[in-house]
């Protein structure tokens, strides 16, 4: 899954855009309450793609898949 989606759970800009870097940065440091909903936006993708949780049933599920295969 696409972790970072822009201006939702983090911030996209290119690497060679430097005013769009600037611009970004801005937008971060003068609103605290768009920093904290893209962070608790990321820590629920996180949590439901990246927990030990969702690595253990995500993996358990490929076992069955590839023993139903074999």
């Amino acid at each position: 899954p696409k972790i970072i989606s822009s201006d939702k759970s983090g911030l996209i800009v290119s690497s060679n855009d430097l005013v769009k870097f600037y611009n970004a940065i801005q937008k971060l440091i003068k609103n605290k309450a768009y920093r904290q909903e893209m962070g608790k936006e990321l820590n629920e993708i996180i949590k439901l793609y990246y927990s030990d949780e969702s690595i253990i049933e995500n993996y358990i599920l490929f076992c069955k898949l590839l023993i139903n295969k074999l």
